[in-house]
């Protein structure tokens, strides 16, 4: 075997078929859409709930009857890739006044943001890019029950983290230093 090149490549058992056997090939940096959704409210450490409108990503104070309006469930989109080190990948969506809309990292040429951008199809089954502006990778915060951290794919240094503003609380991108970025808590509606 010495001096024959080998090529390493990750690939998952299809199928076996009489004397033949299949293969997929998970290689790909890419993404692809597992069933799984699970629908879940979003909490900042202060317990106020993330809540989606066409303006802003904002937390707010809201009973538990409030916060079950559709503004206010996020589904929360698994999908699969050949890397899983940095979490599960996910796309956050929510429904608002009748609209779908995604949550997406964006650059507005001064800082990293985020926005609910308008989805008039429904989410893609596979997403070739492996840095995509609606990929988070969830991560579970250590010894925090339903806490978890949403790291960007596009920014893979840079969480979904709450900040508070002028008489608003937000949604915002946050990039992780030695600071510790607070997760957001995921309950069941």
């Amino acid at each position: 075997m010495s001096g024959m090149a080998v090529d390493e490549q990750r690939v998952k058992l299809a199928a076996i078929c009489e004397d033949e056997i299949f293969f997929e090939d998970y290689e790909s940096d890419g993404y692809k859409k597992d069933k799984k959704c699970l629908t879940r409210v979003i909490q900042n450490n202060k317990k106020q709930f993330l809540v989606v409108d066409a303006e802003c990503l904002r937390f707010e104070e809201r009973n538990k009857r409030e916060s079950r309006k559709e503004e206010c469930l996020f589904e929360i989109c698994c999908y699969q890739n050949s890397d899983m080190s940095a979490g599960l990948p996910v796309i956050l969506s929510v429904c608002d006044g009748g609209e779908n809309r995604i949550i997406c990292c964006y650059d507005d040429g001064n800082e990293k943001c985020v926005y609910a951008k308008l989805q008039d199809l429904p989410l893609p089954g596979y997403i070739e890019e492996s840095n995509h502006e609606a990929i988070f990778f969830l991560q579970s915060v250590k010894e925090q029950r339903n806490c978890y951290r949403f790291k960007s794919s596009l920014w893979p240094k840079w969480f979904l983290t709450s900040e508070e503003g002028d008489d608003l609380v937000k949604l915002v991108l946050r990039k992780a230093g030695e600071d510790v970025v607070e997760g957001l808590h995921l309950l069941k509606p």
